[in-house]
């Protein structure tokens, strides 16, 4: 009981340590709230129906050009986060983009100005999401999990706070957003990783045969574009014409976006500790069950649950590729930029083609063969290569961390002492755990000494034979008395 306590404290305080690490990043949730539903859900309020369906096209193209831009730029200008023009620049052009943007729709500038508004507001969502997800995977899978659950939740949350206080002029406050968002992210360590990440109990030589050759990396890109493809298919089958209003139609997509979320978070943990290419073939069946029942049932509960179905499914291929991406580049995070530009391509490219090529369709049946199809060749993509969609298995580098684990659970050992016990243990210096867990040296040297006070040891060689006895079974066990109680 105690151990499950203590491992719920780590948990909770690794969140808070994380969020209070990136909570800006909560504005760039809330920001795509604004831009990729609110502006396309309540746009026919404002414009024609042909209007509406040009402005997602819009949004999909405009940012999946924003993608190829991170590409480019992000060979020569890594880490993104460490370039202060280039975060100034992309939140400036957010921001000017959402306010030509909020003018258009109230009439006060001319409907032309929308398309550009829209433009820059892409482009820039793009590059200030780059930015912050190479920040993410600097510091480990886990910070990735962790903020992109936290992240949604509260930007979700700050959205509808605005929004019931503002109403529709809310749209000039959120457009504030991608300025912060830019200019209030710090520039991660080189090569940076939390120590308490979902890979650091892994073996090195495990880590080491992780497919990150070229075609492993294209393989799951390809996979990830006809994923993409195939939901821009469906969502053009189950809501054109929408059987919900504007309204409800959002209420919906925000509750799917954070319930996929917590799923997202759940299944990564799942893919850590088994075998991470499963997911990504249950996947599969996720998609043709929902695109069976659309062309099954025809009726507007139905075609919400199909949805809803394949959107779970959308975002976990999405969530598992920056997984497997942030896994593959721990060690070289400053190279992940142009990847992390094409898994923002893929992503909004595919649904633009799965959406015109779904409205070029005569009826269900034949979306149907369509989404098949392309979940047969995904599946055949995947065959033989298990190793470009498999995460890294877990196995103790030796028994050395579950005896740090032990031994911080017997003297009662703070979170924050268990972090930097983890990283002393295992031989690292004082300027390194400075490094990875963002704190003061002064700050190091006041917890090893609590540490050293707590374990009775007097200098880092008596607190590794502790440690290392423990590993060996030679330490307190099977005598209570040697054990705080």
């Amino acid at each position: 009981m105690r151990a499950d306590s203590f491992a719920l404290q780590r948990l909770l305080h690794r969140g808070v340590t994380i969020f209070c690490e990136n909570y800006s990043y909560s504005l760039l949730s809330c920001w795509r709230i604004v831009l990729y539903l609110q502006l396309l859900l309540f746009a026919p309020t404002y414009f024609d129906n042909d209007t509406t369906v040009n402005i997602w096209q819009n949004l999909m193209l405009f940012t999946a050009c924003g993608g190829l831009l991170v590409c480019f730029v992000g060979k020569t200008c890594s880490p993104l986060a460490g370039s202060l023009p280039y975060r100034i620049c992309s939140g400036v052009m957010g921001t000017v983009g959402m306010l030509l943007t909020a003018l258009a729709f109230h009439g006060i500038a001319p409907a032309a100005t929308l398309l550009v508004g829209l433009a820059l507001a892409c482009i820039s969502f793009a590059t200030t999401t780059a930015i912050w997800l190479q920040k993410f995977i600097s510091q480990g899978l886990d910070s990735v999990a962790w903020n992109y659950l936290v992240g949604i939740l509260v930007g979700t949350t700050l959205f509808f706070v605005i929004r019931s206080a503002l109403g529709s002029y809310s749209i000039y406050l959120f457009a504030v957003f991608p300025l912060v968002a830019c200019l209030n992210v710090k520039n991660p360590a080189p090569g940076a990783t939390l120590p308490d990440g979902f890979l650091d109990a892994t073996a090195e030589a495990s880590l080491n045969q992780a497919d990150s050759s070229p075609s492993g990396t294209y393989r799951l890109f390809a996979v990830l574009l006809l994923c993409c493809v195939a939901f821009g298919l469906i969502a053009q089958q189950a809501f054109e014409p929408t059987p919900l209003s504007p309204s409800d139609y959002f209420v919906l997509l925000v509750s799917v976006d954070v319930l996929v979320s917590f799923i997202a978070k759940i299944v990564a943990s799942f893919a850590h500790a088994k075998h991470s290419f499963i997911v990504f073939y249950l996947i599969i069946p996720f998609v043709c069950i929902s695109t069976i029942g659309l062309a099954a049932f025809v009726s507007p509960t139905s075609n919400v649950a199909f949805y809803c179905i394949a959107q779970t499914a959308f975002q976990l291929t999405s969530f598992m590729t920056v997984f497997k991406i942030s896994e593959t580049f721990r060690k070289k995070t400053d190279e992940v930029a142009p990847f992390i530009g094409a898994i923002i391509i893929m992503q909004h490219a595919g649904q633009l083609a799965g959406k015109v090529m779904g409205a070029s369709l005569p009826n269900p049946e034949f979306m149907a063969i369509a989404v098949l199809t392309i979940m047969v060749v995904a599946s055949l993509t995947m065959m033989g290569n298990t190793a470009s969609f498999t995460l890294a298995n877990p196995k103790r580098v030796n028994s050395k961390l579950e005896a740090i684990h032990a031994i911080s659970r017997r003297y009662r050992l703070t979170p924050r002492e268990v972090d930097i016990l983890e990283l002393w243990g295992m031989g690292h210096t004082s300027n390194y755990i400075e490094e990875q867990l963002f704190i003061a040296k002064s700050t190091v040297k006041t917890h090893l000494s609590h540490i050293y006070q707590k374990t009775g040891t007097e200098n880092k060689e008596e607190l590794l034979q502790l440690i290392d006895e423990e590993a060996a079974g030679e330490t307190h066990k099977g005598n209570p008395q040697l054990t705080r109680s």
